[in-house]
């Protein structure tokens, strides 16, 4: 699969987008059949290894309910074990804690997590409501979240693939004209992926980082052929956003 260098715009701000991306081909921006959002683990098919991957043999895929939406089901990698759940409406702690029995049952040598979204929203709405949406302090809390969150699942023996917040600034409820929550979100957005970045391999941060930002248009929206609703992947975001995710796991980056 070919790749290219690539670099966005997410509301003024130059993100890269981890160095290399992938150029998904016409059939893979096609997609799959729309798979309904579920909390049900589910597990892809095992084949003999005959390749080497930069993950070990088991993956357990979690997250919010943009996992939820099963994209984790797309991924394939050979000789490896994949798992997924999502917990829609959950912030990044939540989910740690919701995945401890697949943690401490299907013991995973790699956990992918896409949390953040929820958190964003959750504390740039409450401190709206009282009237300091500092961005820097929300951004600071968030932050203390997804940092526990990995080190529930470190404290499990896995390490941590660590997915930055996917694009999402068309989503209408918090990014419509005229809302005041969009300008804060942005703002938190942004600087918790770009923190993200800066914890991979260091003490308490993730193992690896996952960026998404291909998935993105020059606003930092979802791409129109990866959205089912602004915010959550359609059959072929979700397909795409495997793409990412496996390409990671197989050390093409």
């Amino acid at each position: 699969m070919g790749v290219l260098g690539k670099m966005l715009f997410w509301g003024g701000v130059a993100v890269a987008g981890g160095g290399l991306v992938y150029a998904l081909t016409r059939e893979e921006e096609a997609g799959a059949a729309m798979v309904p959002g579920e909390q049900r683990a589910s597990v892809l098919a095992v084949h003999p290894p005959q390749e080497q991957n930069r993950c070990g043999s088991r993956v357990l895929v979690i997250g919010d309910s943009i996992t939820a939406t099963g994209y984790y089901k797309h991924i394939g990698l050979v000789g490896v074990e994949v798992k997924g759940q999502g917990w829609g409406g959950q912030q990044a702690v939540k989910v740690a804690r919701n995945a401890s029995s697949l943690l401490a049952s299907f013991k995973p040598t790699d956990v992918v997590v896409l949390v953040g979204v929820n958190n964003v929203a959750s504390e740039v709405v409450s401190a709206l409501k009282k009237g300091n949406a500092d961005p820097v302090a929300l951004a600071a809390h968030v932050q203390r979240d997804l940092t526990t969150a990995w080190k529930l699942i470190h404290d499990a023996g896995a390490r941590v693939w660590a997915v930055k917040m996917t694009p999402w600034f068309g989503y209408a409820k918090y990014f419509g004209a005229g809302k005041a929550t969009a300008a804060p979100m942005r703002a938190v957005t942004l600087a918790v992926n770009g923190w993200i970045d800066a914890q991979r391999g260091q003490p308490g941060g993730p193992d690896e980082v996952i960026d998404t930002v291909s998935l993105g248009d020059a606003s930092g929206a979802l791409q129109k052929q990866y959205s089912r609703d602004d915010l959550h992947p359609s059959a072929g975001g979700q397909k795409a956003l495997a793409t990412i995710v496996e390409g990671a796991l197989r050390g093409m980056r």
